[in-house]
Parts: structure tokens; sequence; C-alpha cells
């Protein structure tokens, strides 16, 4: 399952730079003060939800539809060849793996303006670092 096997690796690049150097251009654009913070640089309440929040959801609901594909895959698979089954625990293992593999972990991005910012950055690093575990 390959997808970007016949494209140049120029076009790969030129999206995968161009797409988030557009979303901050578009917002620093748009409010350049959204930029600020007391302490460090980081996006505002307005800004955050729009530049930051909605690419994220969009990658998610990606990852969604690539998750049950891959799930409507291995499900078939297995029916089709019985000597593929796994222990139910293996099959549960490698869900999870996959899952956030997918980036679950980012759903914690968007409680991180609220009162419980702080916890949900300590939950958030420490998840995201488990994943070559």
């Amino acid at each position: 399952f390959v997808l970007a096997r016949d494209i140049p690796i120029q076009r790969v690049t030129l999206f995968c730079f161009g797409v988030p150097l557009l979303i901050v251009g578009v917002t620093a654009a748009a409010d350049f003060s959204a930029y600020r913070g007391k302490h460090y640089c980081r996006l505002e309440a307005p800004a955050y939800y729009g530049a930051f929040i909605a690419p994220i959801s969009l990658v998610l609901v990606t990852n969604a539809i690539l998750f049950v594909k891959c799930l409507h895959t291995m499900h078939t698979r297995i029916k089709l060849q019985p000597s593929m089954t796994q222990t139910k625990g293996t099959k549960v293992k490698g869900v999870v793996g996959l899952t956030f593999l997918l980036g679950l972990t980012w759903l914690l991005a968007i409680p991180m303006m609220d009162e419980a910012k702080l916890y949900f950055q300590y939950v958030f690093a420490i998840l995201n670092t488990l994943q070559g575990v």
C-alpha cells in the first residue's frame, strides 16, 4: 500500500513544506498578534483553533478512514485464509499500536487551551514518546 510510488520526491517535499507554510502564512497575515505569548511564542485561542486544531482534525479524520480500511483488510484476509488466525490479545495489541501510530494522541491537543493545559501537555508528551516502545 504505497500512495506516493509514482510521485516525484520534489512534489512530495513541496507539499510537506508548503502546506504548513501556507497555514502559518495565512494565520500570521490575518492576525500576527496571535503568535505572541507571555513567555513563549504560541498561538492564542481564535487562531489556535483555525491554524492548529483544524489541520489536526483533518489528519485525524483521514487516519480514521485509513484505520477502518486497514481493519477491513485484516478481517477480510483472516476470513479468506483461516491459517492466519491469531490470538485475540495479539489482534488487540496490533490495533492499539496502530491507533497510536495514526495519531490518536493528537486529540489531547484540543483541550490544551483550558485550565488543565499542563496536565494534557504531560500526558501528550509521555504518550508520544512511548510510540517507539
